[in-house]
């Protein structure tokens, strides 16, 4: 499966160029510069309730139906994968070719958070509570964008809202300090087609948002990145000359309709509960 999901991630960056090469695919690096283990975080921390993440699953806390899995269990410990005041980067190598995708994982906001990053269309999330709750909008999980010839360095992406926002140009604020901040932690996918996360080292980043509230459930928004490097691949010559929002839409064709977001809809809180409960 994650085989699979880098090759669709894969297609629709070339797809976006018009050409696709015959190179071997290798994985540029994710990296969580600074911060520490969340130390801060609602008793337990994973859930249904409102001052909870219901965003992401855990043994022992009621299923979320979402697609993230933390198999540290419903409480905060110091093994704990995500960090705080950290910031995000990506090593890209030698590559000639290197690039990010973008996805929405969930959100409880009481807000409607916007998305956004350079060359890619925003992205503004309805406050779904990840349909915990009867009457909100429907969990959905969605492609955001992809963008081609990403240099090493500090990753630029933003989230706004009506009152405030943050981005990841600097470590972030500790929890606690009154002002949003975002956390981050490395993922991978496992059976049954769900994201876990890890503090193994990945070209997999789940970032989550608190937006300054006091319940520091980071729920706000959760999404996603995907980093994919080709050595000599064509496609980023002819990124000048096929602008990538009027391509966004093949993009999305081909991860919208793909296996990853087929299997996450289909799969969600029912495999989440029965493969990590206990």
């Amino acid at each position: 499966m994650y085989r699979t999901i880098k090759s669709i991630a894969l297609l629709g960056l070339c797809a976006i160029a018009l050409t696709v090469s015959g190179n071997a695919v290798t994985a540029a690096t994710f990296e969580i510069v600074g911060g520490a283990p969340l130390s801060a975080g609602p008793t337990p921390f994973y859930g249904t309730a409102l001052p909870q993440n219901n965003v992401v699953n855990s043994p022992g806390a009621s299923p979320t139906g979402a697609a993230v899995v933390d198999p540290t269990g419903p409480n905060l410990t110091p093994d704990t994968p995500w960090v705080q005041g950290g910031q995000l980067v990506v090593h890209t190598g030698s590559s000639s070719f290197t690039g990010i995708s973008w996805f929405f994982l969930g959100s409880e906001s009481g807000f409607q958070v916007t998305f956004h990053s350079p060359a890619l269309a925003d992205f503004t999330e309805g406050n779904q509570n990840n349909s915990a709750y009867s009457g909100n909008p429907p969990l959905t999980v969605g492609f955001l964008g992809s963008k081609l010839n990403v240099g090493s360095g500090p990753i630029q992406f933003s989230l706004t809202w009506a009152t405030s926002s943050v981005d990841n140009s600097a470590l972030q604020p500790n929890p606690g300090s009154g002002v949003p901040h975002l956390i981050f932690s490395y993922a991978t996918f496992v059976e049954p087609d769900l994201l876990m996360l890890t503090k193994s080292v990945s070209d997999i980043i789940i970032f989550a948002l608190n937006d300054g509230g006091a319940d520091n459930d980071h729920d706000d928004f959760i999404g996603a990145a995907i980093v994919t490097e080709r050595a000599d691949c064509e496609c980023a010559p002819l990124q000048a000359t096929t602008p990538i929002p009027g391509a966004l839409p093949l993009f999305g064709s081909v991860l919208g309709g793909g296996l990853l977001l087929h299997r996450w809809r289909k799969r969600r809180s029912a495999r989440a509960s029965k493969a990590f409960a206990g």
